[in-house]
């Protein structure tokens, strides 16, 4: 595959990022996965959260489990599980390969932009996490776009730190651990207003991803 622009970099992951357990079964890499990756590239490279949108048509991945990401002006390329027909065709051995190529402005160069840091607040930060169940064809961009929606300008930061399917969850769905941080530059936060937000986040969520929370 061929780099939209820039240096592009890729990668490919098969195998199982968690392994069997007593009460689980081993469960294989999967776009999540290879999106959580392209997250903490761009945190580690100060770059924005990066964007996730559906990819169609290229015939090397799997139609559905594709996705174009973008992170500003900084990154943009492609994720996404190979097409059944590549892996048979290139004979590897193995049922589910996931891919990423990426193009970072500034590679080719040698040397990426310094990144800026912004000033630390003053006030507290407030953290709650939440756990989203919903269709396992459903995309994680789209919650993350419906928490930012919905939980207001008090929300600083957003981050997916888990992936659970099994029981007690039907075969049809996963859950999603989502952490929020809220913080204010100008004063510390009530417990009424990240209240307010959580609220309208669970209902964002279950209107724009069909989705409720897990208790």
């Amino acid at each position: 595959m061929a780099a939209a622009s820039g240096l592009a970099r890729g990668g490919g992951s098969d195998g199982f990022p968690a392994p069997a357990g007593w009460n689980r079964q081993a469960r294989p890499y999967d776009l999540d996965d290879a999106k959580g990756l392209v997250e903490l590239l761009c945190r580690q490279l100060g770059l924005p959260d990066p964007a996730f949108a559906p990819l169609a048509g290229d015939r090397n991945l799997h139609p559905g489990r594709a996705a174009r990401v973008t992170a500003g002006s900084g990154l943009s390329g492609r994720v996404g599980e190979l097409h059944p027909a590549t892996i048979d065709a290139l004979d590897l051995g193995t049922d589910r390969v996931i891919v990423a190529e990426l193009a970072i402005a500034g590679l080719a160069s040698g040397r990426l932009k310094d990144a800026r840091g912004a000033t630390p607040s003053r006030f507290p930060a407030v953290r709650r996490d939440l756990a989203v169940v919903v269709a396992e064809d459903r995309a994680a961009a789209t919650l993350a776009a419906s928490i930012r929606a919905n939980a207001g300008p008090l929300l600083h930061a957003l981050e997916l730190f888990d992936i659970y399917r099994g029981r007690p969850l039907a075969g049809t769905e996963k859950s999603l651990a989502w952490r929020l941080t809220f913080s204010s530059d100008e004063r510390t936060l009530t417990e009424s207003e990240i209240d307010e937000a959580m609220v309208a986040v669970a209902a964002g969520l279950g209107r724009d991803a069909g989705g409720r929370l897990r208790s």
